[in-house]
Parts: C-alpha cells; sequence; structure tokens
C-alpha cells in the first residue's frame, strides 16, 4: 500500500514538472495573428530601435498583431500602452499569414552627434530639446527649400535641420508662410531678416499671433505705428504685423499711413509665456503637488494672466484651461512688470494687455512623491536604462499615478509630462496601496 502511495506521488511531481516546464500558453485568448514576448520586449513608437520606448511587454505575455513593417522585420500590435512596433527577433509569432503591410510613413535617422529640434524651421527659433545619433523620428513634413524638417518625436513635433537627418522618402512641403505675395515694381516692402518671424494682429509683442513667415519672404507695407517700430503688412494670413528689427524695409516706406488705431479691435493677449520644455503639465495650483490639467507641447505660446509672489510660478490661458506652469520652462515675451499677484482660487482682475480669467481652485493629488536626493531623473520607462525627460531638485514633490511590474519604480506626473522615478530616491506622501500597476 505504501509502495502504490510513493509511486502514485512520484507520477503527480513528474506530471508537476511538465507542466512547469511546459506552461499553458495564454493562447486560448488570442483568434487572429498574436505574438508571445520571449523575455522582456520592448514596445517602440516606430519599426527601429532607434524610437522612443512606448512600454514592454513581459515575458509570456500574448498581444495581438496589426501589420507588419515594410522591411519584414518589425511587427504593429497592440499592448497594454496603446499600439506600437516590436522587433521579430524576441517573440514568438502566430497564424500570421493574413497580416497586412502597415507603412509607417517617411522614417528619419540622425546622423549626427546631437540635433537640435526647434520649435520653427530656422536656428533662431526655440530649441524644444535634443536628438542624439542613431535616434528615430518620424518625418511629417518640409519647409520650401528643404532644409528643414518638421518631424514627430517623444514630446510631440518641431524641426530639425535638414542635413542632419537620413530619411526613407520625401516630406510634402508644409504650409509655412513661404508663400510670396505679389509685388508691383514701386510698392514699399520688407524683407523678413529672421528665420522665423511672428506676424501678429496688433503692434505690439502682446497681440495675438497670426501665423509665422520664413526668411527671405517679401511683404508689402500697408502701414506703419508711429514711431515706425512695427510694420503692417500684407501676408498669407491677412493683414498684420511685424517687429521692424527683423525686417529690411525695401522702396520707399515713409509714406505709408500710421495705422496703429486700425489694430483697435485685435485681440491683446499681454505678455506671452512659450513652453521652453518637450512637454510642460498645467496645474491647479502653484506647486508640483497640484493636481495636472493637462500638458502642453514644446514651443505653445500661451498667455500670461498671474504670477505668485515669488515670481516663481505663472497663472497661464492655456488650451486646457487657466492653469500654473513652472516659472523655469517658461520664456515670457512682452511686458511682465504689470503682471499681477494672484492667489490660487481667486479672479484675476482685467487689465490693459491683459484678460480677466479665473485661476482653479488647486487640488491636491495622491499619494505623492518627494525627491529626497540631491536632483534626481524622471525616466521614460522603469528602468535607469531608458532615456531622460529631464531632472528635478531635492524636495519636489510629484504625483504617484503608477508604479512598475517588480515595484521598483513610481510613474508620477513631472514638470516633463509623465515619466519614471526609481523608488530608492524619493520618499512617500499618502497612501499607496490603490496605486495600479502600469
Amino acid at each position: 500500500m505504501q509502495r502504490l502511495f510513493v509511486r502514485t506521488l512520484c507520477l503527480v511531481l513528474i506530471a508537476f514538472v511538465l507542466f512547469s516546464l511546459n506552461p499553458v500558453s495564454p493562447v486560448d485568448a488570442q483568434t487572429g495573428p498574436y505574438l508571445i514576448a520571449n523575455g522582456a520586449v520592448n514596445v517602440h513608437a516606430g519599426p527601429g530601435f532607434g524610437f522612443w520606448i512606448l512600454s514592454t511587454l513581459y515575458n509570456t505575455e500574448a498581444v495581438p498583431i496589426l501589420g507588419v513593417s515594410p522591411d519584414g522585420l518589425w511587427w504593429y500590435i497592440s499592448a497594454r500602452s496603446g499600439e506600437g512596433w516590436v522587433s521579430k527577433m524576441p517573440v514568438t509569432a502566430y497564424n500570421t499569414s493574413t497580416v497586412a503591410v502597415r507603412d509607417p510613413g517617411i522614417i528619419g535617422t540622425v546622423t549626427s552627434g546631437a540635433l537640435n529640434v526647434r520649435f520653427g524651421a530656422g536656428i533662431n527659433a526655440a530649441s524644444l530639446g535634443q536628438l542624439g545619433q542613431g535616434q528615430q523620428v518620424y518625418v511629417l513634413s518640409q519647409n520650401a527649400d528643404g532644409s528643414w524638417l518638421e518631424i514627430r518625436w517623444a514630446y510631440g513635433t518641431g524641426w530639425v535641420s535638414a542635413g542632419m537627418l537620413a530619411t526613407t522618402g520625401q516630406a510634402a512641403i508644409s504650409d509655412d508662410g513661404s508663400a510670396a505675395i505679389p509685388l508691383s515694381a514701386d510698392t514699399p516692402y520688407v524683407v523678413v531678416l529672421a528665420t522665423y518671424l511672428n506676424v501678429r494682429s496688433g503692434p505690439g509683442p502682446n497681440y495675438s499671433v497670426l501665423g509665422a513667415v520664413l526668411g527671405g519672404i517679401s511683404l508689402p507695407i500697408v502701414g506703419r505705428s508711429a514711431d515706425s517700430s512695427w510694420y503692417q503688412v500684407e501676408t498669407i494670413y491677412g493683414t498684420g504685423w511685424v517687429y521692424a528689427g527683423y525686417v529690411a524695409t525695401r522702396n520707399e516706406y515713409g509714406a505709408s499711413p500710421v495705422t496703429t488705431s486700425s489694430a483697435a479691435d485685435a485681440p491683446v493677449t499681454g505678455p506671452i509665456g512659450v513652453v521652453n520644455a518637450g512637454s510642460l503639465n498645467i496645474r491647479s495650483g502653484p506647486g508640483a503637488q497640484y493636481s495636472s490639467l493637462g500638458a502642453l507641447a514644446g514651443g505653445t505660446e500661451t498667455q500670461i494672466v498671474g504670477r505668485t509672489l515669488d515670481w516663481t510660478w505663472w497663472l497661464l490661458d492655456t488650451p486646457v484651461g487657466t492653469g500654473w506652469a513652472n516659472a523655469m520652462y517658461i520664456i515670457p515675451r512682452g511686458d511682465i512688470s504689470n503682471v499681477p499677484h494672484v492667489a490660487p482660487g481667486t479672479t484675476v482682475e482685467a487689465s490693459p494687455g491683459q484678460a480677466e480669467a479665473e485661476a482653479p481652485v488647486p487640488t491636491v493629488t495622491g499619494p505623492m512623491a518627494f525627491v529626497s536626493t540631491g536632483a534626481i531623473n524622471i525616466r521614460s520607462g522603469p528602468n535607469s536604462s531608458f532615456t531622460s525627460l529631464g531632472s528635478v531638485s531635492g524636495g519636489t514633490r510629484m504625483a504617484i499615478v503608477g508604479q512598475s511590474a517588480d515595484r521598483g519604480w513610481w510613474l508620477v506626473e513631472s514638470p516633463f509630462g509623465r515619466g519614471w522615478v526609481s523608488k530608492l530616491y524619493v520618499l512617500v506622501e499618502g497612501n499607496t496601496s490603490g496605486v495600479p500597476v502600469q
């Protein structure tokens, strides 16, 4: 009897070992083309290792296949973080006979050591950040002479010098204000000297931007300000104003009428703040511990309507609502000397060059990560090998919105958008028991 029991136990143990070596695959949940990750597999934004990483598949995770790259080396999949690309090398695919080729569009690969991404097509445009050699982006368009390319990268869209990017095709010309306005022989006009120049609704930096024109464009003069510091010109965006310091006049412009009064109904926006980061959170209060109303892409222009007492945070009128942004990541344009101090949750009274706005009632998001070291990198993924989105100083508080599967990293709302920080270098305020795995 005892011998029979031992034999039965041995058979059970053998079956358990065989099951462990050949676990049941999650294929039962898949009905079409799918793949299984053989280890941790990065999901990229495009079909190439130079594209930024969107997320990571865990070992044996099964996901649907939506397409294949034209070169047959990458699968286009639907992952937990959304759609993206994975290399065929670290995965096993099934039922792929009907998978269609998916065209990713024009891809650009950085050929220089460091490449600035700019807000506009020119070296004078604000820098949004840098790309390193070998990094890959999507090419969206080009300027009129093909010297600059509009791209989509990890932090939105921007422009890069075409000579520093190897591309898989030729992009269409962007409607970037490069169209010429017809001129007669004696028409007074200006020639744009800046690489990229804003056309405004009135004669001052506090007026709204109608559009931007490229350097070298000729624009007919139809008026001027009383001190000739601004010219009213005809552009593809209609009649607008350009600053005299960035243009050269041609033919006799002195007879052009003073037309300042014609801008009386132009929308005055007050001082402007330009986002000087790849992505910037707009918050309900003046601090990183307050909830995010949304994020603005680098280069976005917003109206400055208020400030904190110490001038470290701006209150902005933005597409995601009126909210606060850290002054470190905002470039002010125009006269900011009269920007009023605004207490959170109060109304900003209208004043010359500004509009009335209401500061949001600040709401603290919890739990919070409190940086306990001198400075810490915000990374694009839950590992120190992921690229840094930027760094924040000790004492910074950031809302915790998720954690990694290995419980070693927090996903936080940072000044640069959502990113990952190591739990080793932050303290936690609040209850984290309900923080989901991302």
